[in-house]
């Protein structure tokens, strides 16, 4: 069940969410059947609730976050409980209570430690650190993003490199007084998805570049950008990103 949540994660950043969707179901599956609390735990908070939110986003989260917190509650160790409030704390910060996160995300995350930054948890990071920048949560949002870019670059996680980039973007381009400096950080963020061989990732970065660049008036520039990239997609087309980016290519007709 660890060899299908890793499996699940390999197929979404390659571009095969639906296959990445039936995976971790299969491991879901697998964990109910033989009833293993730490086993469920695993499968839930590392797979289901992480891949939810990579394909649907994070009002998808509903379900598998009580699900998580429901399993965790059964399992004595921590660690675990941890990753269910991180789950549940996301959802409910993006429901606009502003509190979860000094009072669910916060203490998961210093519990968690450096573990929160390892891949499985990359889409996690970058979705609450949207959330919290939302909310107006800036300079906690800012602070997340930068340990987790650190993190990624020391340890040499290359492959996470490039969405926590397009995240410290997004978060520059809501604010007036750094809006400048985004495309810059858009610009490195799809230079860096370029090296690795992960397809989604990619996707976000160069929609994340396209959508800076049509605001500027600059379509065409956009559009070649984009186009090539989701057209390397064969499934998914259901999943936020790739609604996203149609949405977009769209707009640029």
């Amino acid at each position: 069940m660890i060899a299908q949540n890793s499996l699940a994660h390999a197929l979404w950043l390659q571009g095969f969410a639906d296959q990445a969707m039936r995976v971790v179901q299969q491991a879901t599956e697998g964990a109910r059947a033989i009833d293993h609390p730490p086993t469920v735990c695993y499968v839930l908070t590392e797979g289901v609730c992480a891949i939810a939110l990579l394909t649907r986003g994070v009002a998808a989260l509903a379900e598998p976050a009580a699900s998580a917190i429901d399993a965790t509650r059964r399992h004595g160790v921590s660690t675990w409980k941890a990753r269910g409030r991180m789950w549940r704390g996301l959802l409910l910060l993006s429901q606009g209570d502003t509190e979860a996160y000094a009072r669910e995300l916060r203490p998961a995350f210093d519990e968690i430690g450096e573990a929160l930054f390892v891949l499985h948890y990359t889409g996690y990071v970058s979705a609450a650190c949207m959330e919290l920048g939302l909310q107006g949560c800036v300079a906690e949002a800012f602070e997340l993003i930068e340990a987790a870019i650190g993190r990624a670059r020391r340890v040499g996680d290359r492959c996470s490199v490039a969405e926590l980039l397009r995240v410290k973007g997004e978060l520059l381009d809501r604010e007036p007084a750094s809006k400048d400096l985004a495309e810059a950080q858009f610009i490195e963020a799809v230079k860096a998805s370029r090296q690795q061989e992960s397809l989604a990732w990619k996707l976000r970065c160069a929609t994340s570049l396209a959508r800076a660049w049509l605001q500027q008036g600059r379509r065409v520039e956009a559009c070649e950008l984009l186009a090539p990239v989701y057209a390397q997609f064969t499934e998914g087309f259901d999943t936020a990103d790739l609604q996203q980016a149609r949405a977009l290519l769209g707009s640029m007709r």
